[in-house]
């Protein structure tokens, strides 16, 4: 089943980028995802965002990016919104099987990474926008019609920040109803909000300080960071995952 929308959610407000936990054997601890997207919620999240980088996407097996994101809309179960990625690979084939994947979890929007539209690292002179361009073309006929979609400078393997141009391209397709922006610079993000104005695309500031600026920012902006420092500062277990090369996952104590 894919995501028919008679109305495309608005994803903005506090956006955590959610973690996942993993049991002793590296497999998704379930009761503990529940757990925390609970806690999410009863703590004033507006929307999660799913199968992102912190939720460990890279680590994860096709079929473990699409139960997970199946799961978290499951337990959410419409309460808030929710988007998912799982949009990792560079071969073309492999990221419209995925992002199908993602489509069909029955997420409110799929989304897509700026460096998987840019494989090569082709930047954002003219060259690039093009090779972007054509990227995205191809990917967007691939996708359900009735899909919304979102937009991340994911760090991960290199952050591919959109030129004015680029994110206009996308705001004019009509599809677009997000864009984490991880470019950490105040005239940066207002001018994003300024392009996006009057579009239903919501720019999601990453950086916890920036957006606590008071009055600086449009109030579409958000930011990501808050919730899961809260979660922290609350008394929730920090430990390592057990995916090679991962960060932090944070496990709610039972």
């Amino acid at each position: 089943m894919t995501i028919a929308q008679q109305t495309r959610p608005s994803i903005q407000g506090i956006v955590p980028v959610m973690l996942t936990p993993f049991d002793d054997s590296g497999a998704i601890d379930y009761a503990g995802l529940e757990r925390l997207i609970e806690w999410y919620i009863a703590h004033g999240s507006d929307a999660l965002f799913a199968v992102a980088q912190s939720s460990e996407m890279q680590f994860l097996t096709l079929a473990e990016r699409g139960a997970l994101g199946r799961f978290v809309v499951e337990k959410v179960a419409g309460r808030i919104p929710v988007v998912v990625s799982g949009h990792i690979s560079d071969d073309p084939a492999a990221q419209v099987e995925e992002l199908n994947v993602a489509a069909a979890t029955g997420a409110q929007g799929v989304v897509l990474e700026t460096n998987r539209l840019d494989p090569a690292r082709e930047g954002t002179r003219a060259f690039g926008t093009r090779a972007f361009a054509a990227n995205l073309e191809r990917l967007l006929a691939r996708l359900p019609a009735d899909v919304p979609l979102g937009l991340y400078e994911c760090p991960a393997p290199y952050r591919r920040l959109l030129s004015d141009d680029e994110l206009k391209l996308c705001i004019d397709t009509g599809r677009f109803i997000m864009l984490k922006d991880v470019s950490c610079d105040l005239p940066t993000v207002k001018r994003r909000v300024a392009l996006a104005q009057s579009s239903p695309l919501k720019i999601l500031n990453a950086n916890a300080a920036m957006a606590c600026v008071q009055g600086v920012l449009h109030r579409s902006t958000v930011c990501f960071a808050i919730t899961q420092r809260r979660a922290i500062s609350a008394g929730a277990m920090v430990q390592p995952t057990r995916r090679p090369g991962a960060t932090i996952f944070e496990r709610l104590a039972k």
